[in-house]
């Protein structure tokens, strides 16, 4: 190669092309776990929907459905200091005895 001693490419066409090529896989990490976010969000709104206000269901009935508990958009506490996880606007909180508390939130 032939210019600046700390040069990484050998021509603008490479550097654009190695560019082009991490931006693409940055993307579609995004979009599936995007994917799994909305996944998430579709098995809470539809057994929040089924069961209204708030529902209990238990950790292997989600597991089932195919919930996957890693993914959340975000986590608060409540007054008590226990945990609530979302999916975008619906939460969910783990209670004991495997089961789990949804609700929409507010």
């Amino acid at each position: 190669m032939i210019g600046r001693i700390d040069k990484k490419f050998c021509s603008d066409s490479c550097r654009s092309s190695h560019n082009n090529r991490k931006r693409i896989i940055n993307q579609t990490n995004v979009k599936k776990v995007n994917l799994i976010l909305v996944k998430n969000r579709s098995i809470l709104y539809e057994l929040n929907t089924r069961f209204q206000d708030h529902s209990v269901i238990t950790t292997f009935q989600l597991k089932l459905m195919g919930f996957d508990f890693a993914f959340f958009t975000h986590q608060t506490s409540d007054r008590r200091g226990r945990l609530l996880y979302y999916c975008y606007d619906l939460g969910y909180q783990q209670l004991a005895g495997n089961k789990v508390k949804i609700f929409k939130n507010n």
